[in-house]
């Protein structure tokens, strides 16, 4: 143990700069002082992006309550910096990932409220158009928005502007949705999209001259909200009309699409075993590796892990066992991290309401 006196003053920040490679936990009145350094615009960029990633880490690790760590997060609602909203993006899909799949309905609609509103300010700054002011930060800080808000925003004006531009492109005219923000914008307009959309992304996939446009395609689609016509892209992906080295991103697109997906998913690959190991018999073990990963990792239960791990007893996959168990250990942490989260404040609807 090192102590040390630091001078009095509104917030302390150790490892400014982050030279050295370690995690800072502090205290409750700590974090309290730098969520007011956030807002007051007095930490740099590089401090406030390990501030995030630190917070994230350490609630992973069960270091951190996970509600401390939202409400510094919520400190960050004026933030614009492209370092910053990288470690924002990945904290904020980190947590997605576990709510969506075993937080009440409730709690995880106040998350999504929550995220959405935390991204309301910098995505107004940064538009959904190229500037000519822009560097090649400002870019990818569009990119990034723009990608969180597809994720998150129920904003009308955000989806309608989604639909704006999906439909000039059905239309025959792409410019309005560069390579750049297609993906986002296919995944805003699926998610309250049905049988319509869904054609219209089939019919793009046909059009499409490049793998890249198939591909946008192909990763996107499994967002569209009816469970029906998610069960389709799943049949699709398996029927034979995409290429085996693409066939697994469909189903990617499927599996963490919505809480009910997960399972969904991976009673389908069960299902549809045989006949994948069959389209996958001369084919690279990676692919299978794929497949599984996207059919198992969405689940955030121990009990979930062991009926993964017991189907794969009953059917062997000596080739692909390392990504099997990377999946189970996945799952559990998953599992473990769920576990504390929701026993912490984040799990009432309380403690969202002043957020």
């Amino acid at each position: 143990t090192h102590t040390m006196e630091v001078p009095k003053g509104d917030f302390v920040v150790i490892n400014p700069g982050r030279h050295v490679p370690m995690r800072v936990l502090y205290t409750p009145d700590m974090y309290k002082a730098l969520a007011g350094a956030v807002e007051k615009g007095a930490l740099s960029a590089v401090d406030r992006a390990g501030l995030v990633l630190d917070a994230y880490a350490l609630a992973k690790a069960g270091k951190l309550g996970p509600d401390v760590v939202f409400s510094l997060f919520a400190s960050f609602k004026n933030e614009t910096n492209y370092t910053v909203w990288d470690a924002m993006s990945q904290a904020l899909i980190g947590f997605d990932n576990i709510l969506m799949a075993g937080a009440s309905d409730a709690i995880y609609d106040h998350f999504v409220k929550f995220c959405g509103n935390l991204i309301s300010n910098v995505a107004k700054q940064v538009g959904w158009e190229k500037k000519d002011s822009d560097g090649h930060l400002d870019g990818m800080l569009r990119e990034t928005v723009i990608s969180l808000l597809a994720r998150f925003s129920r904003d009308e004006e955000v989806i309608a502007e989604a639909r704006r531009r999906f439909d000039n492109l059905i239309e025959g005219d792409g410019s309005l949705l560069p390579d750049d923000i297609k993906e986002p914008v296919f995944k805003l307009v699926l998610k309250r999209g049905g049988e319509k959309e869904y054609k219209a992304m089939r019919s793009l996939h046909d059009k499409a001259e490049t793998n890249i446009e198939k591909k946008h395609v192909f990763v996107t689609i499994g967002n569209i909200a009816d469970m029906a016509l998610k069960k389709d892209v799943l049949e699709w992906a398996v029927s034979g009309e995409i290429k085996i080295q693409d066939f697994f991103y469909p189903v990617g697109s499927v599996c963490k699409s919505s809480k009910a997906a997960v399972p969904m998913t991976w009673e389908f690959f069960k299902s549809n075993f045989e006949k994948i190991s069959t389209m996958l018999k001369a084919a690279n073990p990676s692919l299978m590796d794929a497949m599984i990963t996207y059919a198992a990792n969405g689940f955030c239960r121990f009990d979930a892990a062991d009926e993964v791990e017991a189907f794969f007893k009953e059917n062997p996959r000596p080739q692909n066992q390392r990504t099997i168990a990377q999946v189970l250990e996945a799952v559990r942490a998953n599992a473990t991290f769920l576990e504390r989260v929701l026993k912490t404040p984040a799990n009432t609807e309380a403690f969202w309401q002043p957020l």
